[in-house]
């Protein structure tokens, strides 16, 4: 069972009050565990951030206006542990505790979600991630700037659509060689150290 911390008033107060943005979100209780997992996804593949779902925003005379009003227990969660437990099963990531105050009602789940190494989908199956106070889906130019961010992917794993003479004939191999591996043939040496894919066929 995830921990229970007692806060103050004050933090209650500093919570409602906590600007949305790059690193903290803010949900009611009623938000689906599946749209839950969009900004979980988000901030893992972005900086990380903190995620509290439990508090309501709703339109008022002055503009919005925040509202605590967390989980009558911490059974009536049980959906958002699931989920986050899918996509995280060992736990490394993600941290939850639920945090209650005197005179405020109910418990609020405290989701931290760290940077992580790998690309984190949603339940949906789709990429997200934060820019400022939303959680966008990357598309397929982004998906692959975020490998390299992530270094998933690197410039050098990179093919070149090249004609393998282009590499095998250039001085720089050549004299790499003749100084290096005076016996090496520059086609052989290449494929064996993974430079190129395959050599020509005849």
């Amino acid at each position: 069972m995830a921990e229970i911390k007692q806060i103050s008033k004050e933090d209650v107060e500093a919570l409602l009050l906590l600007n949305e943005g790059h690193f903290a979100d803010l949900k009611g209780k009623a938000i689906t565990p599946a749209k839950f997992t969009k900004a979980v996804s988000a901030f893992a593949n972005a900086g990380g951030g903190e995620i509290y779902v439990g508090i309501e925003e709703l339109e008022g005379v002055d503009g919005k206006e925040r509202t605590w009003d967390g989980f009558d227990d911490p059974e009536a969660a049980n959906a958002f542990f699931q989920v986050v437990h899918e996509l995280d099963p060992l736990s490394k990531n993600f941290s939850m505790q639920f945090l209650q105050a005197d005179g405020a009602k109910g418990l609020v789940l405290h989701v931290t979600v760290s940077k992580t190494q790998n690309i984190t989908a949603a339940s949906d199956g789709r990429i997200y991630i934060r820019s400022n106070a939303s959680s966008l889906p990357v598309k397929d130019d982004a998906l692959e700037r975020l490998r390299y961010d992530k270094g998933i992917q690197t410039y050098e794993d990179e093919l070149l659509g090249l004609d393998s003479v282009e590499i095998t004939n250039s001085e720089t191999i050549i004299e790499f060689l003749i100084e290096t591996i005076p016996t090496g043939e520059p086609e052989d040496w290449l494929t064996k150290q993974f430079v190129l894919q395959q050599k020509n066929q005849q």
